[in-house]
């Protein structure tokens, strides 16, 4: 099983230095390759493929000496993102672009690597080896496949290491659980369990408005400007990092407690537009909590199923199946009695009975 551990790394300048050359070796090359790939197709109807990049890269390294003294893996794991990136874009994805600066930095590389646990130390080619900070367990882990480095805005470096693991199955629990994800609660399983929604970035706009307007108020490109903008991206960082760990523990919750998990399938892209719970939607973060439901059933041992987008989970009269048109588009309805069996309902647990009904349906 193949699973990514992503750790704090501490470089010294000198290892600073070559990883900040290394991302922008990594860009020029980046960039080079898709303006010469767009005028080739352009002018001769010629499409450039990861081994004729690869040729023209040995060349311009005798021009670009510079090219030379970053490792040679990452500029060639460059080329193959590039060669993936127009694969997806004729399978209906978004063009390649540009990168910028100012953009994400990250570089990949795949050839000797090593890991020292006890040290607590990693070993990266050309920058040699880096001191890591982590909790993480690295018990079972039989090979590395690649590392990724990468910078966050606010200057702390990271590395998220592919590796192929062992990883022992959760113990069968002979539970099932039907899951709806809301705004008022951020998830309500059938058997009555809730979990409140925080709203991490809603409670925290107003730290976030004041650090933005201190932004604003300095000389772009000066030292106070870059001190105010650590200390945004910082704040952001904090934020971003509450959810996710949030999220973390109710997965895990879920995964090591219910055997199959049932949830419903959301089109958030389309929720948020022109909706006026736009930001409470992109703030409670569906998408990721349902990924990471997935890649944990899978590497654990349990079954995930989920319904059809357009299911009238909320409608639907849990015990006798009769449908209360009332409820569709009106959230402002918490609790409904069925016309036709007499059973009361709490709308969010109702749902969630009948997502746990038509995922085990499906299987």
């Amino acid at each position: 099983m193949i699973k990514n551990f992503k750790v704090r790394i501490y470089p010294n300048e000198e290892q600073q230095t070559l990883i900040e050359k290394t991302f922008g070796c990594k860009r020029y090359l980046h960039n080079f390759m898709l303006n010469l790939k767009q005028k080739l197709y352009k002018f001769y109807g010629i499409s450039l493929n990861y081994n004729n990049m690869s040729k023209i890269l040995t060349e311009l390294k005798k021009h670009k000496l510079w090219l030379k003294k970053v490792d040679k893996c990452s500029l060639q794991e460059c080329l193959k993102d590039l060669d993936f990136a127009y694969e997806r874009y004729f399978n209906g994805l978004g063009f390649p672009k540009f990168k910028s600066k100012r953009g994400k930095n990250t570089y990949r590389t795949n050839c000797n690597l090593h890991l020292d646990q006890e040290n607590k130390k990693i070993r990266i080619p050309k920058v040699g080896w880096i001191k890591f900070r982590d909790k993480t367990d690295f018990s079972g882990l039989t090979k590395i496949n690649n590392i990724t480095i990468s910078k966050t805005p606010s200057g702390k470096y990271f590395a998220s290491i592919s590796a192929e693991v062992d990883i022992t199955a959760f113990a069968k629990t002979k539970k099932n659980c039907g899951v709806d994800l809301g705004l008022k609660d951020f998830c309500i399983l059938n058997d009555g369990i809730k979990f409140e929604n925080p709203r991490f970035f809603v409670n925290n706009q107003r730290r976030l408005k004041l650090l933005q307007q201190s932004l604003s108020r300095k000389v772009k490109d000066s030292k106070n400007y870059e001190k105010a903008r650590i200390k945004l991206a910082k704040f952001h960082e904090y934020i971003a990092n509450c959810r996710k760990n949030y999220l973390h523990k109710i997965s895990i919750f879920l995964v090591r407690n219910y055997d199959i998990i049932c949830t419903e399938t959301l089109q958030v892209k389309k929720m948020l537009m022109g909706n006026d719970n736009a930001k409470n939607i992109s703030d409670v973060s569906w998408y990721e909590f349902v990924r990471q439901l997935e890649y944990k059933c899978l590497w654990y041992g349990k079954i995930l199923s989920k319904i059809d987008t357009f299911y009238p989970s909320s409608q639907l009269c849990s015990n006798c199946g009769y449908r209360n048109y009332a409820l569709r588009g009106n959230t402002s309805i918490r609790e409904w009695t069925c016309p036709e069996c007499g059973k009361h309902h709490d709308r969010d647990i109702n749902a969630a009975t009948n997502i746990l009904n038509k995922g085990l349906a499906l299987l």
